[in-house]
């Protein structure tokens, strides 16, 4: 089969990964190492050295830090120029976020919020006059920025809500009435991007200023952890905002919340793996340091199991995430190109293309954080559980990242939902295609057994949905039937991406001569592994749900194309 790259939504399962034109951490442009560079001095010099204080909680503080960060650009990297910000591509604007949680505790949180989804739909939907009122001040941080769309009875479902907005007699204002809940920033922002239901009906999108008349915020949450971050709930009592803060149009809202998640989704996916990095590093450094029976503990098996694993799927992380952001960056522009300006609705356009993908990175970021922080704390053992050392802080924080941006249950249903309606009823396992032995060793090199593994995986996963679509696993629903199906076919579709992108990532680093390729080929190969038992078992649980006297020769075969060559896995973790 021709080797091309995805340029389609959740295209990556039919065909090989062209390797030349992926993203990666070793292509970065000089600009985006100068990003990376400038945010870590400030994490390193402004946030770390206030870790203790921001947990605390203190509202000056974290207003302070937003300025200085906004001072040297880290506001305004998705503004353009001519609205006072930096003009940065997206791929820019990650680099940012991953490095901000990398070292920057509950304080990222904060950030991600004001210049992501506390902004973007003012930047992307509002009109000139909203946007010329609000987005140079959010850019230096004059102005915070929160995102107010959960409330107490819709969860999970946003549309839901049941907040109302109506115009006044006059036609001169909306008036609210209702409740938000969860608000991220809420004790600190300025400008509240809220949700509600205009007559009850279309659901819409408005700006709501912190001094609205009948607005309130309620006091702070005492949360489990992202202590340096402000929760509140808002209430709204006959509140009057000016008929101008509409966002768009009336009706706007589904259209601007799901595009939003869909930015939170990434970002919060990559600053997952951030934090994930910051565990392993404080992992690795006191099993170098701490000695037992005579030798530094990082010496034993065990621990070094423990850090090659979280090593290798920090590895399969950052791979895809990078994947995932360079494929929406290439999307934006080309494009904007074709409108000879980088449009909003080129970024929106993107992103909904790519919303399998977004969900991916979300669900796989938070769970190897919350991966990485337990391994952690049970590398520093009885001082892991002092909350002294930042272990602990570690492991709580992490928690909440499987909940916001919906809840991990609801992005996998999404994931294999998405892909179902895509491919289910009209691909054939064939699409997976094949090539010969030397077509893969010019390929992929060392790794033609990693790809011939990828490419049988993906065949396995679209004869699954085919029989999923025909309707042998019984009714398929979103709300309700057979969901459990849906979570299985999204943790193979999370893995086949997890295994091709951190392979692709391997064999392109082995072609530039990098000195970290055979480093990147083992935590490739251990990743591997473990992908391959998590698709054995969900394709077993999906196949045994299937007619039974289909059930038994699909399973062999299905098992034998996702378990992949048999390799020593403890021999791998030990050489990482």
């Amino acid at each position: 089969m021709t080797t091309e790259i995805a340029k389609a939504g959740a295209a990556f399962l039919l065909g090989d990964i062209d390797v030349e034109s992926l993203s990666t951490a070793e292509r970065l442009s000089d600009e985006q190492r100068m990003l990376r560079d400038t945010t870590r001095r400030f994490v390193e010099d402004q946030i770390r050295p206030r870790i203790a204080e921001l947990e605390e909680f203190n509202p000056k503080l974290l207003k302070d830090l937003l300025r200085k960060s906004a001072e040297i650009g880290l506001c305004m990297i998705d503004i353009p120029e001519a609205e006072g910000g930096l003009g940065l591509d997206f791929f820019s604007s990650i680099q940012a976020t991953e490095i901000m949680a990398w070292g920057g505790g509950g304080f990222q949180v904060t950030h991600s919020v004001h210049t992501s989804i506390g902004l973007l739909p003012i930047l992307y939907f509002a009109g000139p006059e909203l946007r010329s009122r609000y987005v140079s001040k959010i850019a230096t941080a004059e102005l915070v920025t929160a995102y107010a769309l959960t409330e107490s009875g819709s969860g999970s479902d946003a549309l839901a809500a049941r907040t109302s907005a109506v115009l006044s007699e006059d036609g001169s204002s909306w008036i609210l009435n209702g409740s938000k809940q969860f608000i991220t920033n809420g004790a600190i922002a300025d400008v509240f991007v809220v949700f509600a239901k205009v007559d009850g009906r279309d659901f819409s999108a408005f700006v709501v200023d912190r001094d609205a008349p009948g607005f309130t915020v309620g006091p702070e949450e005492h949360k489990l952890g992202i202590h340096a971050s402000s929760t509140t709930t808002l209430s709204f009592s006959d509140c009057r905002i000016p008929k101008e803060n509409l966002i768009g149009e009336v009706g706007w809202g589904a259209k601007i919340a799901l595009n939003a998640l869909n930015v939170g989704r990434l970002k919060l996916g990559v600053a997952a793996i951030g934090a994930a990095k910051e565990s392993l590093e404080v992992a690795t450094r006191y099993a170098l340091e701490r000695r037992q029976f005579g030798r530094a503990i990082a010496e034993f098996g065990i621990i070094r199991e423990k850090i090659a694993e979280m090593a290798a799927r920090i590895y399969a992380g950052e791979s895809t995430m990078l994947r995932t952001a360079g494929l929406v960056t290439q999307a934006i522009e080309g494009e904007s190109a074709e409108a000879g300006v980088r449009t909003p609705q080129a970024m929106m356009s993107a992103l909904k293309e790519f919303s399998v993908e977004c969900a991916i990175e979300k669900v796989q970021g938070s769970e190897t954080q919350a991966f990485c922080a337990d391994e952690a704390l049970q590398i520093l053992g009885g001082y892991g559980f002092i909350e002294e050392y930042p272990a602990a802080r570690f492991y709580r924080d992490a928690r909440i990242t499987r909940l916001y941006e919906g809840t991990n249950e609801i992005n996998r249903i999404k994931i294999a939902g998405d892909v179902l309606k895509r491919f289910g009823g009209e691909v054939h396992a064939e699409t997976a295609g094949g090539n010969s032995a030397d077509e893969d060793a010019r390929l992929f090199g060392s790794l033609a057994d990693i790809a011939e593994h990828v490419r049988s995986a993906k065949s396995a996963l679209l004869r699954l949905l085919r029989m999923t679509h025909e309707g042998k696993a019984g009714k398929i629903d979103k709300r309700g039937g057979n969901q459990e199906i849906l979570q299985r076919l999204a943790d193979i579709v999370i893995a086949i991406y997890g295994m091709e992108s951190s392979m692709g990532r391997a064999v392109q680093a082995a072609g530039s001569g990098s000195d970290h390729a055979p480093a990147f080929e083992t935590l490739c190969r251990v990743y591997a592994a473990q992908a391959s038992l998590t698709m054995l078992g969900s394709v077993r649980e999906v196949i045994m749900l299937m007619d039974g006297e289909e059930s038994e020769s699909p399973e062999c075969e299905m098992e034998s194309q996702v378990l992949g060559a048999r390799c020593n896995v403890i021999e791998l973790r030990r050489a990482a």
